[in-house]
């Protein structure tokens, strides 16, 4: 591995780099190789941290607008298992939260997010639009959540840093605690 790639936000960005920049010819070759050595580095690391679950706790409940919203705690370890919840979730604008307690499908959300060796919090709003009630062929249990209420700044914040472009220092315009 290149000593400039020191973590997974290092290998996205440096791929991003090297597709943007290929041409055909012979070097092509080697910068595919390289490309994939670095999906490869980025898939061990993400192994790595499958089966570490973040803190998923429901601090209340309140009514908006007609509306339950489950105020909740989300931490987790660090910036890379907050990316693994967004690379985990179906689409775009949303997380996977790895949880043996599951809400249920439309539960209105206020998650107070932390990233812990970070030193990272940020409040979003969701709801929870499907759930996954057991292991199954590589997912683990819990809940997607799609985020609403995201203004473009917001949303540009979140889609950088799930594609590499912004680093986890980013996550604190979001919307602080």
């Amino acid at each position: 591995m290149p000593e400039e790639i020191k973590s997974i936000f290092d290998a996205l960005k440096k791929i991003k780099e090297m597709t943007g920049t290929m041409k055909i010819g012979s070097s092509e070759m080697v910068q595919i190789a390289a490309v994939k050595e670095l999906k490869n580095y980025i898939d061990v690391i993400l192994k790595d941290h499958f089966q570490v679950k973040p803190s998923f706790s429901v601090i209340s409940k309140r009514e908006s607008e007609s509306e339950e919203v489950y105020v909740c705690e989300l931490v987790f370890k660090d910036a890379v298992h907050l990316y693994e919840s967004l690379a985990l979730n179906i689409s775009k604008g949303g997380c996977f939260i790895k949880e043996d307690d599951l809400l249920s499908i439309d539960s209105n959300l206020e998650l107070n997010i932390r990233l812990e060796r970070e030193k990272i919090d940020f409040m979003l709003e969701g709801k929870v639009i499907w759930i996954n009630p057991r292991d199954t062929q590589g997912r683990p249990k819990g809940m997607g959540v799609k985020f609403n209420k995201l203004s473009p700044t917001q949303k540009e914040i979140l889609d950088g840093f799930a594609n590499g472009d912004l680093d986890p220092e980013a996550l604190r315009l979001l919307n602080p605690i």
